[in-house]
């Protein structure tokens, strides 16, 4: 059991290395699992401060910051080693906020500049333990760049190749990154290409996403001209694209492609300042549907060879028995002693994980999303497209062949009325030729209500029809029986709303609906009713969660129906009309992107509307 627990921690820490961070958190949290059965505490930190940075890559910051509090509270009192690595991890936690673009105060920079060169001391000491040491030292060099201390920097990267002359890529590449930043802050732009490019070369050869990520953008940085800046931002956002591809779903995809969005940022302002706003707007539309793009089944499905195809049922009915399975133990729930809920319920998260895996698994089958795959609007409507940018937003409306952009040097207000005028005003005459408005806003104004926002005096909505598109294509070839409709009506037997919404209409729709209600809406019965219907209607109770793929339809017996469900349905009903709080919400901390909830996750998985 003790080298189980190494095998999957090494394995965790190669993966986590090749910026596999998935696996990584596979790996890691089985080494993490073992070593506290096994009461290994060295072990089990060192796991935790692995699978902390790799939450970090995938943008899961909160759960990263948890998982350190909780370790240097143990840390306090125990010996230097373990001192030294959680002094370390928590100081990484804070330089991968710098680096996604966090806003990160100064002070907690000076600390976390202080803390690490605290424990490069340890590791150099009383714990000395070479690669640690060097990845302090470059922690080091490149939070006194930040600060501005050049000479600091400079020291502290002789240090980390003194500590270790021969490191692994991932390593060296932060050395090199560090190397390239401080000859850019000396003004000598050149040498910092020529290493930047030397990087990207080395970390595409290695297949390594994330380092030729940071080499393109540094290329972006210190090119020489604005043709140069945008090739290096176009490599950049094609790494970005490669990397979420291999990113398993649920497991961050949505938060990784926002926290990379400054590449996106940095492309439409450089094609702007070209005068090129088609170009910006391409690329605005591509950032924000990247992270959905392999989801969507589309005529992906009907193309595949006959292996690929058993493969792709194969791993659905491995997720369709295991959930059914799951779902069975969770229905009894209820007889699990208090003090065994917490075990329970952690493997039970643990299985759904591990089924998502089995989706992932069918959904590689379909082979690789087509490179645009945006979405045609509809006859006579207007699109309107926000993007942030470094500075302010640009705002466009696509009309027909027609394209508006204005740009707005402020964030957007929360009235209605001062919000409409900063979203709509400079589109006004297009809003009065169009027939409807999709909005394709990014998360962080989704919850602005722009459809409310005002318009001539009123809500835009009570003018004109507003769509809310994932600006992707979205087309079953399999459909239920023409104008059967599915009713999931109130499933937990506590909203007499649902049932009074159910009278209201269930008399018009005589046989050709399929009615649910209470006990009898549960998982297995809903998802038989979705292969048949045309038109789901449920109304009842929806939660998001903390990720857009926690969201679920809550369904009778302790059953949900989750994001992974629906993309696993053999196909779904054309229209869909959720009646429940929250079952349009996605991811909260994805706000430059289309993120994966309940509600896209029919759309993904063949539904109109």
């Amino acid at each position: 059991a003790e080298h189980r627990t190494d095998v999957h921690y090494e394995r965790g820490a190669l993966a986590f290395d090749a910026a596999a961070p998935a696996l990584a958190l596979e790996e890691l949290e089985l080494a993490e699992r073992w070593a506290r059965r096994l009461n290994m505490t060295e072990a089990r930190w060192m796991a935790e401060q692995v699978r902390a940075a790799a939450l970090m890559r995938l943008g899961r910051r909160a759960e990263a910051e948890a998982s350190m509090a909780g370790m240097e509270a143990e840390a306090r009192r125990a010996d230097p080693c373990t001192r030294a690595n959680a002094m370390h991890a928590r100081v990484g936690i804070t330089f991968l906020r710098v680096e996604s673009g966090d806003p990160v105060a100064s002070r907690e920079i000076d600390e976390a500049a202080r803390a690490v060169r605290r424990a490069a001391a340890l590791f150099t000491g009383a714990c000395a333990r070479p690669s640690s040491a060097a990845d302090a030292y470059i922690t080091l060099a490149l939070l006194e760049l930040r600060r501005g201390r050049t000479q600091a920097a400079r020291d502290a990267i002789e240090s980390a190749r003194a500590a270790l002359p021969r490191m692994h890529f991932d390593l060296e590449s932060w050395v090199v990154e560090a190397e390239a930043r401080l000859a850019l802050s000396e003004g000598r732009r050149q040498e910092a290409a020529r290493r930047y490019g030397a990087l990207r070369a080395r970390a595409e050869d290695a297949l390594h996403r994330e380092a030729a990520w940071r080499a393109a953008w540094g290329e972006a940085e210190s090119a020489a001209d604005a043709a140069s800046r945008v090739d290096a931002l176009e490599r950049a956002e094609a790494q970005l694209e490669a990397e979420l591809s291999e990113v398993p779903l649920g497991e961050g995809r949505d938060t990784l492609a926002s926290r990379r969005s400054r590449t996106a940022a940095a492309l439409v302002e450089a094609y702007l300042a070209r005068g090129d706003d088609e170009a910006a707007f391409r690329s605005a539309r591509r950032a924000r549907i990247r992270a959905l793009r392999s989801f969507a089944r589309r005529g992906r499905l009907e193309q595949l060879p006959g292996a690929e195809r058993r493969v792709w049922h194969a791993a659905l009915g491995r997720y369709r028995q295991g959930r059914a399975e799951l779902d069975a133990e969770l229905s009894e729930r209820w007889t699990v002693p208090t003090r065994d809920l917490p075990a329970f319920d952690a493997e039970a998260r643990e299985r759904s994980r591990r089924l998502r895996r089995a989706l992932d698994e069918a959904y590689r089958a379909l082979g690789p999303a087509d490179p645009v795959a945006a979405a045609s609007p509809p006859p006579g409507a207007m699109v309107w497209l926000a993007q942030r940018l470094s500075r302010g937003w640009a705002l466009f409306a696509r009309e027909g062949e027609s394209l508006s952009v204005a740009r707005r040097a402020d964030d957007p207000p929360v009235d209605p009325t001062p919000l409409g005028d900063w979203a709509f005003a400079p589109f006004d005459d297009a809003i009065d030729r169009a027939s409807q408005v999709v909005l394709l806003e990014p998360g962080e104004l989704a919850s602005r209500g722009l459809h409310a926002a005002s318009w001539r005096g009123a809500p835009l909505a009570s003018a004109r029809p507003v769509l809310r598109g994932l600006d992707l294509e979205s087309a079953s070839t399999r459909r239920g029986e023409s104008g059967r409709v599915l009713l999931a009506i109130d499933p937990q037997g506590n909203l007499a709303g649902a049932r009074a919404e159910h009278a209201s209409f269930a008399e018009s729709l005589s046989d050709r609906a399929e009615t649910l209600i209470g006990e009898a809406a549960d998982r297995v019965a809903v998802l038989d009713g979705l292969a048949r219907a045309s038109v789901f209607h449920f109304a009842g109770h929806g939660a998001a969660g903390p990720r857009g793929w926690d969201g679920a339809l809550r369904l009778a017996g302790g059953t949900e129906l989750t994001p992974a469900d629906v993309l696993a349905s053999v196909s779904v009903p054309a229209t869909v009309i959720l009646s429940g709080c929250e079952t349009g919400r996605t991811e909260a901390q994805a706000e430059g992107v289309q993120g994966v909830g309940i509600a896209p996750a029919f759309i993904l998985a063949g539904a109109d509307t």
